[in-house]
Formats: structure tokens, sequence, C-alpha cells
């Protein structure tokens, strides 16, 4: 009896510990009136699938607020038209922010976006993010300083004198995201400073240590330490090895087996983590089978020690899929710029789809776009051109169309970034080719200016 009520006090403290509690994040976003805010997070650490927790208007007056509901710390980002701002948020917490946005066109490339610059007002009662701003700034100097006397050969010391000031800095702080954060932050810079051996560094940060799925710089120190685990010359695994594996008629239990040789893989959730993380990096790499790699993920995601596991294979599997040949092309519901219709991926069955994503002010998209007249009147019969404008600006999209006099149909995004999302939208133009069953043939496909007629030409 004993026994079974110790059970039900374990089971009661877990499910508290787990129980999801609201999170309330309020504040003003300037310059950002009419604009749409998003709460975002990814889906896991490897596959990377991008999740909106919550998204709003933002108001006249600039401000915003949102609830969303967590059961654990979570690294997120605060989203308008894909300048971010980083945001730790804890259950049970409300967060005060100010945020400045700048004035930059969606055709800015997505990947060299400046983040949006964040003032916190009011953090959560740990102080999180305040608390890993300061250790982030002290660590930022600590690697100034090291690349300044990086030739005096005082690593050591350098790193010896940096952990006494953080100790010291950080002597009150209880926060187990942020005494991770630390020390997952202090095991990758041992592994890029060498100052201890990569094996060492294994035993002490990995081997029966927990597996921190959602923990940001946990994963970022797994992704450093295993960095091309299956392809390098390695001392347990190597090319040749994960070829024979991967590409013969291996299970995935059975490579799991064969990582034991490694010490520092003693558990299965580390090995599962490992593979599934591999089997992402060798899927586009040449030789390696997808259909083989596809069939292991999916052995995981049916049968994987943990949820954990099983979930992320889950997710890997959509993210590797996604946008691939013979994959189902996103739907979208979108309105005509010329006639207001309603248009859907739908519309188009029975023609191929040549789909461009544009920002009319855009000089190569205005290039681009103009260079399909030539072939237009040769291929609609079989092909629907539709392009999607991007623009902030209605009437100068307009006074572009007016000017331009193009064959596509031209649709609007209307705000839907998660649309462009979908589709890898990230640099315009961006072009793809659907099948007339909605199937992805190509993404990106060729330009017009890239021959795009040749493609058109073999079905």
């Amino acid at each position: 009896m004993k026994k079974i009520f110790l059970t039900f006090l374990f089971l009661l403290f877990a499910f508290q510990v787990l129980k999801s509690e609201p999170v309330t994040i309020s504040g003003k976003v300037i310059n950002g009136k009419g604009l749409t805010i998003r709460l975002m997070t990814y889906s896991d650490q490897v596959s990377y699938l991008r999740e909106t927790l919550q998204r709003v208007l933002i108001g006249d007056d600039e401000m915003f607020r949102f609830t969303v509901e967590i059961d654990s710390v979570k690294y997120c980002w605060l989203d308008v038209e894909f300048q971010q701002a980083e945001l730790f948020i804890q259950p049970g917490q409300a967060y005060e922010i100010e945020i400045a946005l700048k004035d930059q066109s969606l055709s800015s490339s997505y990947y060299d976006r400046t983040g949006m610059s964040l003032k916190i007002i009011k953090d959560d009662d740990d102080r999180l993010n305040l608390t890993v701003q300061d250790f982030n700034q002290l660590y930022n100097e600590f690697l100034l300083d090291y690349a300044q006397k990086i030739r005096s050969g005082n690593s050591k010391i350098l790193f010896d004198n940096f952990i006494k000031a953080i100790e010291l800095r950080f002597q009150n702080s209880r926060n187990p995201f942020f005494i991770n954060y630390v020390k997952y932050k202090t095991a990758s810079m041992l592994l890029f400073m060498r100052l201890k051996s990569r094996d060492n560094i294994g035993l002490e940060y990995i081997k029966d240590q927990p597996v921190l799925y959602d923990h940001l710089e946990y994963m970022d120190f797994f992704h450093l330490y295993f960095e091309k685990y299956f392809l390098t010359g390695g001392k347990y695994f190597n090319y040749n090895k994960t070829y024979d594996l991967v590409n013969g008629t291996a299970t995935a239990a059975q490579i799991l087996d064969s990582l034991k040789i490694d010490p520092v893989l003693d558990g299965i959730d580390i090995r599962e983590l490992l593979l599934l993380d591999g089997l992402k990096e060798i899927y586009n790499v040449s030789g390696f089978k997808r259909d083989r790699i596809d069939f292991l993920i999916n052995e995981i995601a049916k049968n994987g020690n943990s949820a954990e596991s099983r979930n992320l294979a889950s997710n890997l599997l959509v993210r590797l899929g996604r946008l691939q040949s013979g994959s189902p092309a996103p739907d979208f519901a979108l309105s005509g710029v010329s006639n207001k219709m309603n248009y859907r991926l739908d519309d188009f069955t029975g023609k191929y789809l040549y789909l461009a994503f544009f920002d009319s002010q855009n000089p190569a998209c205005q290039s681009e776009l103009g260079m399909i007249t030539d072939i237009y009147e040769e291929y609609k019969s079989k092909v629907a051109f539709v392009a999607i404008s991007v623009d902030k600006n209605l009437d100068d999209l307009a006074d572009y169309l007016q000017r331009a006099d193009l064959p596509w149909l031209v649709l609007h995004y209307e705000g839907n970034l998660e649309l462009l999302e979908q589709y890898d939208a990230n640099t315009y133009p961006h072009f793809l080719l659907i099948s007339d069953k909605g199937l992805i043939v190509r993404c990106p496909a060729p330009s017009p200016s890239e021959n795009i007629q040749k493609l058109f030409g073999s079905f």
C-alpha cells in the first residue's frame, strides 16, 4: 500500500511539473502600427521546424499583447515581417518589452537581416533574459580578449579567470535553465579552445547526463561535439561504415547498437538523438539513398525509446520531405490584385503551375517577370503563370503592374508570412514548378533567365 501511495505522489508531482501555465507578453513595437507580430519557436533543435505559438496585430498605438501556455522554459523569438528579437519565456510569467522596428522590405535577404532592438521593461521573476544577456556580454568580452592574446599561449589562464569571474558574478543564480546555459556554453568553449581532449569533454558533459532536447546551449554543444560524426574518419565511425549501414539492410536498432562502441554514447536517448541528427546531415550527401534514410527515421518515429525521440523523428520526416520532388505543394488562399477573386492551389489542377514570389520594386524581380512574355503564348495551354507579390505598398504594386503589362496572374501574399516560410520564399524572386496534380516538381525552379522553357518542354 505504501509503495502504491508513493507512486501516486510521484505521478502527481510529475504532472504538476509538466502542467502548462500561461505566459503573457505585452509591449510596444515602435514603427509597427498595423503589422503582425508573431511569437515563434522551433519544434525541436534538429528538424528546426518553425512553430508559431501566437500572432496578433499591432494596434494603432503600437501596442500588442498575447498569452500562450507552455510547460517548460522555451527559447522563442518575436517576429515582425522576418525581423526577429530573441526571448526566453518561463511558465506562469509575464513579460513587458519594447521593440524598435527598422523600415526594411521583405525583399531584403532573409539571411542578412539584423535582429530587432529589444528592451526588456519587465523580465520574469528569475530575471532569466537579463541574466543571460549579462552572461553573454562577459562571454563576448572574453572572446575578444582571447582573440587578442591567443599568441601569448595563456589560453588556460584566460579561461580559468573567465570561469572565476562568472562564478562570482552569478553565484546567487538558481535557475536550472541558466545553470545549464552556462554549463554547456562552457563546454563548447573547452572544445573550441582544445583545453581538454574531446573524449574527456564527452565523458564529462554527455555520458550519464540527461539529454536536454529543448535546451538551446545543450543542443548547440551537441551539434558542435558531433559535427560530421558519421562522415569523417573518427575513432569510432567513418564514412565507409556509415555508407554500408545506411545504404545496406541494417535496421535503426542495429545502427544504434553499433554506436555503443563510443564510450560517450552509453545511453539509448543520446544515441537516438545522434543518429537522427546524423541522418539529417547525410540526407543531401551524394551517394546516400534517401528512401533508406526515410526508412530509418520512420523506425525511430514508431519505436523510439522516448517520446522526445519519436516526436523529433516525426518532425524530421516532415522537414526532409517538404518541397522535395513529388511532395504535396502547400495550399494557399489569396486574392487576385486586379480582379479581387480568391484563388487556391487546386484552382490550377490540370495545368503545371509556374509560381513566382516577387517584390515589384526589386530590379531583379522586374527583369525576371518581364522575360516570361516571350514564352507565355507557347506554353499557356499547359502552364499557369502565377506571381505572388510581397509588396507592402499596394499603390506601388498597382503602378508597376500597369506599366509592365505582364501576362502573369498576380496575387498578393496578404501578410501571410507562414506561406512564405512554407514555400522557402526567403529571397526574391523565388520560383517553383508544381505539377498538374499539385505536387512539387522543382524547388527552387529555374528562373526565366535560366532557360525555364527547357523544363517546360519536358512535359
